[in-house]
């Protein structure tokens, strides 16, 4: 398969920002949560949450190469905002290629998890995953259970579940859930972006209990299919890339329904 142009590895970042744009335009407006865009780099902001999950920078170096000017007004927007410990994520296309140095010299390391693999698969059929459990597309009256259950699988503060649960029947998203006969167990999202053919697959997690037998690959193989009915080409997500000796049974998951890894993303981390 031929290698990804750069073009397509900053598209990949950009499918990934349209989502977290819309998270953040519906949690819950107590928290103070908020989006900016400089020059095609999104800025999440979310001072309330010391994590950097909300307190990130995507697409700095993509499209147009970066310069001295841009990272300061990135840094500037989030000391303004009164975030103290964000990130800065580089993609494998990003220009220049002194952009790492340049982070560096403005007191920016690599972060513990110094990196996410990026992937990307196109319209072939997924695989048929087998699994004991019922995959189904959720409504609203799912949303609230959905909401916990994703939170709590990805670390996410409980105060934002309302976040994950208006996504639920909002335009251009769509929720799965996995069943153990009449209790959902895991579930997972899907963004399909019809103006540019375009889909993102993300927030899936499953209660521990029920970790292990097959529930997140068919919900991935599920999303994957209904992505590709709804017409959309290119379809992408991201996971933490795994450290040496370490498995990701999420990248395996992936790799399993198709996605091929188009390069790592680099975590810049704010030393104090």
């Amino acid at each position: 398969m031929a290698e990804l142009r750069p073009e397509q590895i900053w598209e990949l970042d950009e499918i990934e920002a349209a989502a977290w744009r819309d998270l953040i335009d519906v949690a819950p407006a107590a928290l103070g949560m908020r989006s900016e865009r400089i020059d095609g780099v999104t800025i999440l902001l979310a001072p309330s949450l010391p994590t950097p999950l909300f307190n990130r920078a995507i697409g700095v170096g993509n499209g147009e190469p970066a310069t001295d000017a841009l990272i300061d007004e990135v840094i500037v927007c989030f000391t303004a905002a009164g975030v103290h410990d964000p990130w800065i994520q580089i993609s494998a296309a990003a220009r220049p290629r002194s952009l790492a140095d340049w982070l560096g010299t403005r007191g920016f390391a690599p972060a513990r998890r110094r990196a996410w693999t990026k992937v990307v698969r196109g319209r072939e059929a997924p695989p048929m995953i087998e699994t004991g459990f019922a995959i189904r597309e959720l409504d609203r009256a799912h949303a609230a259970p959905l909401a916990q259950i994703l939170c709590a699988a990805h670390g996410i503060p409980p105060a934002l579940a309302p976040m994950v649960e208006a996504l639920v029947g909002r335009r251009r998203w769509r929720a799965y859930g996995a069943f153990d006969g009449d209790t959902l167990i895991g579930g997972g999202m899907l963004r399909c972006d019809e103006r540019d053919r375009t889909a993102w697959l993300g927030l899936g997690g499953t209660l521990a209990p029920y970790r292990g037998r097959g529930a997140q690959g068919a919900l991935m193989s599920r999303r994957i299919a209904d992505a590709i009915a709804q017409g959309c080409a290119t379809i992408a997500t991201e996971t933490s890339a795994p450290q040496e000796g370490e498995k990701n049974p999420s990248l395996s998951n992936m790799e399993r329904c198709g996605f091929r890894a188009a390069g790592e993303r680099t975590n810049w981390a704010l030393l104090r």
